[in-house]
């Protein structure tokens, strides 16, 4: 089983988007669990939350503290299974990220750390002299060209 572990605070805005989007994606055959953790929001994260609760095999919880460590931690008691991904409150995932990351971890029982290819998701067309600018590191976007491999292999 997988549990997928977000936390959110005050963005309940584009977290309808992106647990709308979660709807869509494919059970993995081991199936998931979504914990998501309302980080003191005080706008209608909880409302957000509750309304997706007979679409998704939603678990939340809240935690008052502020910050986003407090939250991942308060939702690592409600981790089931044996991959746990952290991912955040305004990623689009495709729809076969879960099956694609069982898969991955399947092929790899070595591997601790997984990551993948992050993409903008743009309101609006970025400004024409933003292309002479990196945006990896200002947004922690990944280059489309850098193909797949073993980049880092970390053994405990």
């Amino acid at each position: 089983m997988i549990t997928v572990l977000l936390a959110t605070r005050n963005r309940a805005r584009i977290l309808k988007d992106v647990l709308t989007c979660f709807c869509d994606l494919l059970p993995p055959e081991s199936g998931w669990k979504f914990v998501v953790v309302n980080n003191g929001s005080t706008d209608e994260t909880s409302q957000v939350l509750a309304s997706f609760v007979d679409r998704l095999p939603l678990h939340t919880a809240f935690e008052p503290r502020v910050g986003k460590n407090y939250a991942l931690n308060a939702g690592l008691d409600l981790v089931e299974g044996d991959l746990a991904v952290f991912t955040d409150d305004d990623v689009f995932p495709h729809a076969d990220w879960l099956v694609q990351l069982r898969r991955a971890a399947d092929m790899n029982p070595s591997y601790s750390i997984f990551g993948g290819q992050i993409l903008p998701r743009w309101q609006a067309p970025p400004a024409p002299w933003t292309r002479w600018i990196d945006l990896g590191p200002i947004f922690t976007i990944t280059d489309p060209l850098l193909g797949e491999g073993h980049f880092l292999q970390i053994y405990s």
